[in-house]
């Protein structure tokens, strides 16, 4: 029963049921389903959306306030309407027990299936070794983040375990939880995570747990990959798919409403992200709806970072990478005991993988999905790159020839194929869908044969009538496993991290790397751009990063006032910088990014940073007041809280203290000093005539942020005041897309003296040159 006294479901009888549906198609002959919905908003100001209609309109059950209001809208009584109903069907608990045991015993998942090349089942290494995930729980992804304050950085220690976590995740304002902990606490999970963090494998694990009996016993685990949701043809709804796969399992329709009905569902969505961009909308919709529906399930679903979905009542967590004295040494081991030539191997690996060399290699091996190729490159070869790049071909190498057969063609069916040309094709098929079709992770199988096709045709001169391409691609799903069938009419990528490798590849192998300039400000095309600059090569690779940098500064280039502020906030740094003395490397960028942090924001500071291990990052805009101190900043830091203190109305004393501070600040300039005290005067002159301090800040505060945005000026800082939305969207656009170019030169091949000049450039308009002529001649 709802708290209220009344039932939380009801359901309405037969006959209704029959006639409301068709008072609804006489009244609304154009849509019945979108016309009753908007009318029943309308009289009776409940949101139903078609789907639900339709659902209760067929004999299914329906919330309390919903039915109610369907009743309402065609003037019928409610107990008259509406069948006995206290908040499940006829059906009693032993029977749903048994309905519930019954379908558990038929339980089968997409994952679950057979290797060809390997006899192995997939799943096995999920359900034996799975190792178990360290997770934050948050209330926003880092993307929503608002400015942070000192408070919360200051109590979020620095996790001493991970030699990595420089900043990390202490940027999240979370609990510290693991996969297991969840799910004693929280009914409804979105878990978040980078590519190859081990979220599918989470889900998997969870699911093959469950229909074990290990946890969540009495539950029916439904597993859907949502890239096979999206193949599926002829299926309508998410709700209509759950229908098909637990008919599957032997329940029929009435069944499968009873178990949701009961809340005796586990519901696992995997990979939202990699719904087509055309669908991502209408699927947050469709499983928001089946929450809202069927409230007493569990439900667990899970997305890159990068692609927020708002689902209510629902908690976030993001999982962390693998800890180097933790999880790395358990998966390296359980991995040879499992997979391994030699189950000796794994302590001579981790040997190698923890000496100074290769420590470049351990922050690599944080995610699970490089540490399986970074093991499988091992087990072959007995060593291992110190480039995430080299891991990636070396490791899809090693797997290739785990796979495949002794026969010296890749496919027997086709003599003429070898590994490179499966590799070629992969990286066309890659390329193609993430490039020319939007980021799309699913692929029309007649596409792909078509692709292949063409690759036959232009590299081995034969023509495409004589090309078996389906027989092709079955010999390519098999060769390494990296390329999976989604039904008889799409396929995709195991995962979208070989598909953005490949894409990577095949930009800097046919040279147009440069392409993915116009991407610098897409997310989802972050990872791309990293291993391109990693690929590029060393005589190349600074006639790229100087193109890099050019198209980061034509995003500030067209608008004049943002041009401006990034001239003045040069000017202060170069300037803080000469006055400073001080002979930290790179230090003038990492002064311009304190003044471009602070004109933003008040983001507080802390003192207590890891040192980073690289050669140069560009800070997270929220630490970028932490890495450098000067007296002059400590004075100019009291000017920029002064001004943002008068965006906020709660900071009603905070301007007095800074005006305070910098009348201190300016001791040795009595002419500033004067302006400061003068305000001070102002400041007690103007309180008086308001009845209360907040009505004075309300009406006064907005034109004491323009005085101090203007004295900014005359001191020559940059500052926001007139900028609009669009402006200050560009600007923080601006910096990330720089950090991304911080990122991306830490891991290319430039050489040190290159490196530096790159580095020094950032957050600055400049020009930079390009090779001479006669280094690029020997390269034509």
């Amino acid at each position: 029963m709802a708290s209220n006294g009344n039932p939380r479901y009801l359901k309405l009888k037969a006959n209704y049921c029959n006639s409301f549906l068709e008072a609804a198609k006489k009244e609304f002959p154009e849509g019945h389903w979108a016309g009753l919905s908007n009318a029943i908003w309308r009289a009776c100001e409940v949101s139903i959306s078609k789907a639900t209609l339709s659902r209760i309109l067929a004999g299914s059950r329906g919330e309390y306030e919903k039915v109610r209001a369907i009743c309402d809208y065609y003037d019928e009584i409610l107990l008259d309407a509406c069948e006995s109903y206290e908040g499940r069907l006829s059906t009693e608990w032993d029977d749903i027990d048994r309905l519930v045991e019954s379908v558990r015993q038929q339980v089968h998942f997409s994952f679950e299936n057979i290797n060809p090349a390997s006899d192995r089942d997939q799943s096995s290494w999920v359900r034996e070794n799975f190792v178990e995930l360290d997770m934050v729980e948050v209330e926003k992804l880092p993307s929503e983040y608002p400015a942070l304050n000192r408070e919360v950085l200051q109590n979020s220690q620095p996790d001493f375990e991970d030699e990595f976590d420089r900043i990390g995740l202490r940027l999240l304002r979370g609990l510290k939880t693991t996969g297991t902990e969840l799910l004693l606490k929280h009914p409804r999970i979105s878990v978040y995570g980078e590519p190859g963090s081990g979220k599918s494998s989470y889900l998997q694990s969870i699911a093959l747990k469950c229909r074990a009996g290990e946890y969540l016993e009495d539950y029916v685990p439904i597993f859907i990959e949502i890239r096979h949701y999206s193949a599926s043809v002829g299926v309508a709804t998410i709700r209509t798919f759950i229908d098909e796969i637990l008919a599957d399992w032997g329940a029929s329709a009435q069944q499968a409403e009873e178990i949701l009905s009961a809340g005796r569902a586990l519901l696992l969505f995997d990979g939202l992200d990699e719904a087509p961009e055309a669908q991502r909308l209408s699927i947050q919709f469709m499983i928001q709806e089946i929450l809202s529906d069927y409230t007493d399930c569990k439900f667990i679903c899970t997305s890159r970072l990068g692609a927020v979905f708002h689902l209510r009542g629902v908690q976030k967590v993001v999982i962390s990478p693998f800890y180097s004295k933790k999880q790395i040494p358990e998966f390296v081991t359980r991995w040879f005991a499992y997979y391994g030539s030699d189950p000796a191997a794994a302590a001579a690996m981790l040997e190698k993988l923890y000496s100074p060399r290769y420590k470049g290699v351990r922050e690599i091996a944080r995610r699970p999905v490089l540490l399986n190729l970074l093991c499988l490159t091992y087990d072959h070869n007995g060593d291992f790159p110190d480039q995430r790049i080299g891991v990636f071909a070396s490791g899809l190498s090693a797997l290739a020839r785990r796979l495949s057969t002794d026969e010296p063609s890749a496919i027997v069916s086709a003599p003429y194929f070898r590994e490179n040309d499966i590799k070629n094709i992969l990286a066309r098929i890659a390329s193609y869908f993430f490039i020319y079709l939007s980021e799309q992770i699913l692929f029309d199988v007649r596409d792909i044969e078509r692709i292949i096709q063409d690759y036959c045709k232009e590299v081995h001169s034969i023509n495409p009538d004589r090309v078996d391409s389906t027989v092709i691609l079955r010999g390519i799903e098999q060769f390494n496993g990296l390329l999976v069938r989604w039904g008889e009419i799409y396929c995709s990528f195991s995962h979208l991290t070989y598909q953005e490798y490949f894409t990577a590849e095949h930009l800097v192998r046919t040279d147009q790397y440069t392409d993915v300039y116009r991407y610098l400000s897409d997310r989802r095309w972050s990872f791309v751009i990293e291993l391109v600059s990693e690929l590029v090569p060393r005589q190349r690779a600074w006639d790229f990063f100087v193109g890099f940098k050019n198209s980061v500064d034509n995003y500030i280039n067209g608008d004049m006032r943002l041009v401006a502020f990034l001239r003045k906030l040069d000017r202060a740094a170069t300037f803080v910088a000469y006055t400073d003395r001080s002979d930290r490397s790179h230090g003038q960028v990492l002064i311009r990014a304190w003044y471009f942090a602070f004109a933003l924001e008040d983001t507080e500071g802390i003192t207590s940073l890891n040192t980073p291990s690289r050669r140069f990052d560009l800070p997270d805009m929220h630490f970028a007041t932490s890495l450098v101190d000067a007296a002059i900043l400590r004075g100019h830091r009291e000017l920029y809280r002064a001004y943002h203190c008068c965006t906020a109305a709660d900071q009603v004393s905070t301007l007095n203290r800074c005006l305070q501070r910098l009348q201190d600040f300016f001791r040795d300039d009595g002419q500033r000093q004067d302006i400061v005290s003068g305000w001070l005067h102002l400041l007690g002159e103007q309180r008086v005539r308001y009845d209360s301090a907040e009505d004075w800040w309300e009406a006064k505060r907005h034109r004491w942020q323009e005085k101090i945005a203007n004295f900014l000026n005359t001191l020559g800082l940059p500052c926001t005041y007139g900028l609009n939305d669009e402006q200050i969207r560009r600007l923080r656009a601006y910096y990330r897309i720089t950090r991304l170019l911080s990122t991306c030169i830490n891991c290319s091949n430039l050489p040190d003296d290159r490196f530096a000049e790159i580095a020094d450039s950032m957050l600055r308009l400049t020009s930079l040159p390009p090779s001479p002529r006669t280094d690029l001649s020997d390269f034509a």
